[in-house]
C-alpha cells in the first residue's frame, strides 16, 4: 500500500523531479506530488539542487558547494550575477568546462568561498 509512497520519497530525496519519479514508477507526476506531500521542502529542494552540481569539473569547488549547500543559482547570486536563463547557462558551461572561466569569474568565486586558487581549482 505504501510501496509507491516510500519509493517516491526515496527517489525525491535523490533529487529526481516528480515527472522523473512518475515515469520510473509508472504513475502520474500528480500522484508523486501526493506521495511526497508533507516532506521537508527544504531538504527535498536541496536534494534536487545537488543533482545539478554533478556537472562541475572542479572537484574542490563542487565539494565546497555541497558542504555549504550552495546551488549554482545561489553561487551566481553570491557572485553578483543575474540568474537569467542565458547568463545561467553560460555560467553552467564554464563550470562544466565547455568554456573557460574568466579571471573575473575566478576572483568572484574565491571571494565567495574564501578559498585560494589552488584550493578551489586544482585536483588533489
Amino acid at each position: 500500500m505504501h510501496e509507491t509512497r516510500d519509493a517516491a520519497r526515496e527517489l525525491r530525496m535523490q533529487g529526481l523531479t516528480f515527472a522523473e519519479i512518475g515515469k520510473r514508477l509508472g504513475v502520474s507526476k500528480q500522484r508523486i506530488a501526493q506521495c511526497c506531500a508533507g516532506m521537508n521542502p527544504e531538504a527535498t529542494a536541496w536534494a534536487c539542487r545537488i543533482k545539478n552540481l554533478d556537472c562541475i569539473i572542479y572537484p574542490n569547488l563542487k565539494k565546497w558547494m555541497l558542504e555549504n549547500k550552495v546551488s549554482i543559482p545561489e553561487m551566481m547570486r553570491r557572485m553578483g550575477f543575474d540568474t537569467g536563463s542565458m547568463r545561467s547557462e553560460s555560467f553552467r558551461n564554464k563550470l562544466k568546462g565547455r568554456t573557460q572561466l574568466t579571471i573575473t569569474d575566478i576572483k568572484k568565486i574565491l571571494a565567495v568561498t574564501g578559498g585560494t586558487f589552488e584550493q578551489m581549482f586544482t585536483n588533489d
